[in-house]
């Protein structure tokens, strides 16, 4: 199912009720709907080679066949917008920009999951962006097979002196040592690493708010697939609109 597959999934009731809720949520709170807070950087996205002597190679996407590297842009935020430091689902944004060609980027979406083939699919709150993976949580079609994509951290946090998630993960942005390792499993399996991502400089606050993610930004060979992805394709689109400044 591709991306507009998804967005016709639900029906019309369902999808335009969850874009008035997602927009009224947005316009109340003068911010985006969802992880309104958060902090964005510039990274790049390495992609893994597969170990020698097995047959195992890239998934058959676009994404994981063309090149060593990708630039990227990165936003980690807290979903609900609760107060630190109680825990929340975090979030982890990834955008490649025109990795397709010009004006054609790959957003990847990601919160804070469990590591189990069943819990992967559930978003679970957090105290911090070392204390649990990052799943899609819904599915993508991967070469034509249902996959969830995920992220894993690659490396101990930095202790900030401020004793909250989002300082511990600046404080290890700027000390050069916030990494994540991409990886892919299908729907019920195991999950293999695909890809690590280096975050590098953080971005201004004028750059940070002027990013939008959208899940519906995908390409050849990773494509949103199930019915509830196409909720996600209205509820993003009603959020900008309801606060088109965020």
């Amino acid at each position: 199912m591709t991306a507009a597959n998804a967005r016709r999934g639900p029906p019309q009731l369902v999808r335009a009720a969850t874009a008035r809720f997602f927009g009224s949520l947005a316009a109340a709170r003068r911010a985006r709907s969802l992880h309104p807070h958060g902090v964005a950087y510039a990274a790049e996205l390495v992609l893994d080679r597969p170990p020698e002597g097995t047959a195992e190679g890239r998934p058959s996407a676009a994404l994981f066949a063309a090149g060593p590297s990708h630039h990227a842009l990165v936003r980690f935020s807290r979903g609900a917008g609760l107060p630190q430091p109680l825990p929340d689902v975090l979030g982890l944004a990834v955008k490649l920009p025109a990795v397709y060609g010009p004006g054609r980027d790959q957003d990847l979406l990601l919160a804070t999951s469990g590591r189990g083939p069943l819990t992967r699919h559930l978003l679970l709150p957090a105290r911090s962006f070392w204390a649990r993976p990052f799943s899609s949580v819904l599915l993508y079609s991967v070469g034509g097979e249902p996959a969830v994509v995920g992220a894993v951290p690659a490396a101990a946090p930095v202790r900030a002196a401020e004793p909250t998630d989002l300082a511990d993960l600046c404080a290890t942005a700027d000390a050069g040592e916030l990494r994540y390792g991409l990886t892919i499993a299908p729907a019920l399996g195991r999950s293999r690493p695909v890809a690590e991502l280096r975050i590098g400089a953080r971005l201004g606050e004028e750059e940070a708010a002027a990013l939008r993610f959208d899940p519906s930004n995908t390409g050849e060979g990773l494509e949103l697939t199930g019915p509830f992805n196409g909720l996600r394709v209205p509820a993003y689109s009603a959020s900008r609109r309801g606060w088109p400044h965020g």
